[in-house]
């Protein structure tokens, strides 16, 4: 053996490194495969979890739909809360009518809206056809209010196709029939009115009440003939110029006829002859405006109201109407472009500015876009006047203060000293301004005075964009 190995040396040697890689390998191998039976074994656990899982009623992907659907929920009340300052500033009054209005009877509503709006039981597979339809219908929101309006016109064969093509654009078929369906109409359109009196400067009364409430809603506006129309803006006039004088905010005529031109004397009647629907309805909204803009001008101490003019985005009017367009449309909004033409006091202007800014809470948002002043009074004669008595009064207190009593103690000082010799009077004021000039800036009188902006006079061009959500269809 002995022999063998010493003739066969390196072939011994190979034998033996060979065998200790091999155990070294069979070791490597060994842990390589209990690592893998180790994954394997965890593969197949969580093979059999995700079988248990997906089998488990209910399964846990509901808890996550669930959660989405809440996110998604607070999500879209936050964008309503977002677009309810764009819609109607009548909203408000709105919401007043769908909570006074009780909901309509089950038997004036076709089964089908029956069948949507009614309240559901828990019982109901015990009911008859018959009890089901005697249910009553649930608490209507402004939306299916809406949507039981539009039904209700567009099923009605009274209706000619002049009015369904006008699109609503009278409510004369609208009071006999539909308000019917509910109890209590009267007594909701009251709160309706009671409520949007606070808010619109428009004179309500029978002939506009439903009108207005329709277009609060979100329907066109229903337009009365010409006279009727003549008259109402000549009472909307009224109304607004009286607001202003109760205000102490001086109208002038070029904003009191806004939109109506020369032809809305008092003595004419005819104002709105051979408008078309569209203008009438853009001058009822135009005025809407104008009433909100006077409330606001007038809590805010303005002045005068000089004027106020809407930018005509049309090059020419369509055809049959006068107006042009007066809107420029962005996404879902219009946007409205007014150059309003002040006069009052600096703090006036900036309040009117600010309250404008803060108007969206009340569903009215505005957008101050540019300022330009125009001051009309002496700005320099104000400015030298005001620094020129500042610095009187300054000198005044500082003669009393230095010089022990003033005047008539230095003279009485001079008269005790020599009787004979009087002090000019020049003299002292060439000393006192010889005095002033010696001190520091900081020190002389009239410093820090307030003289910038000091007037009460000034006239402003404010430009104003008012934004509307695209509601009305």
């Amino acid at each position: 053996m002995n022999s063998f190995v010493k003739r066969n040396t390196m072939l011994v040697a190979v034998l033996i490194g060979s065998g200790v890689v091999a155990a070294g390998l069979l070791i490597v191998a060994g842990l390589v495969w209990i690592g893998l039976l180790q994954r394997m074994s965890a593969t197949e656990n969580a093979r059999s979890k995700v079988v248990a899982l997906t089998k488990a009623r209910p399964a846990p992907g509901a808890e996550n739909e669930r959660r989405i659907q809440h996110d998604i929920d607070i999500f879209k009340k936050a964008a309503g809360e977002l677009r309810a300052y764009f819609a109607s500033p009548l909203k408000p009054a709105v919401d007043e009518f769908i909570k006074e209005l009780q909901p309509p009877r089950a038997d004036r509503i076709t089964d089908e809206q029956h069948e949507r709006l009614r309240v559901h039981r828990e019982n109901e597979a015990d009911m008859t056809q018959e009890e089901i339809r005697k249910l009553p219908v649930a608490k209507l929101t402004q939306e299916t209010f809406k949507e039981l309006f539009r039904e209700t016109f567009e099923s009605d064969p009274a209706n000619s196709d002049e009015i369904q093509r006008r699109t609503l654009a009278t409510q004369n078929f609208f009071i006999p029939g539909f308000r019917r369906k509910f109890p209590n109409w009267t007594a909701a359109l009251a709160k309706f009115v009671e409520k949007a009196k606070t808010i619109t400067g428009e004179p309500i009364g029978q002939t506009n009440d439903v009108a207005l409430l329709l277009y609060a809603i979100g329907f066109p506006r229903a337009i009365p003939n010409a006279q009727e129309f003549a008259r109402h803006m000549e009472n909307y006039r009224n109304v607004l110029v009286q607001k202003a004088e109760t205000l102490k905010l001086e109208m002038m005529p070029q904003a009191a006829n806004f939109m109506l031109g020369n032809n809305a004397s008092s003595t004419d009647t005819a104002v709105g002859v051979g408008y078309a629907a569209a203008d009438i309805r853009e001058i009822f909204f135009q005025w809407d405006v104008l009433s909100d803009i006077v409330n606001v001008l007038g809590s805010a101490g303005m002045r005068t109201f000089h004027n106020i003019q809407a930018r005509n985005f049309a090059e020419a009017p369509e055809e049959g109407r006068k107006l042009g367009n007066y809107s420029e449309t962005i996404g879902s909004y219009k946007f409205y472009h007014y150059t309003i033409e002040v006069a009052g006091s600096l703090k006036s202007i900036r309040d009117f500015c600010a309250k404008l800014d803060n108007s969206y809470l009340r569903g009215r948002p505005y957008v101050v876009r540019a300022v330009t002043l125009y001051a009309e009074e002496n700005g320099a004669a104000i400015l030298m006047g005001q620094g020129k008595k500042e610095a009187q009064n300054e000198n005044n207190s500082n003669n009393d203060n230095e010089f022990g009593g003033g005047r008539r103690r230095r003279q009485a000082v001079a008269q005790n000293s020599d009787k004979d010799q009087q002090i000019d009077p020049e003299e002292l004021r060439a000393r006192e301004e010889a005095r002033i000039k010696a001190l520091p800036m900081h020190q002389r009188p009239g410093y820090g005075a307030v003289v910038v902006g000091a007037g009460e006079s000034y006239r402003a061009m404010i430009d104003v964009d008012y934004v509307v959500l695209e509601q009305n269809q």
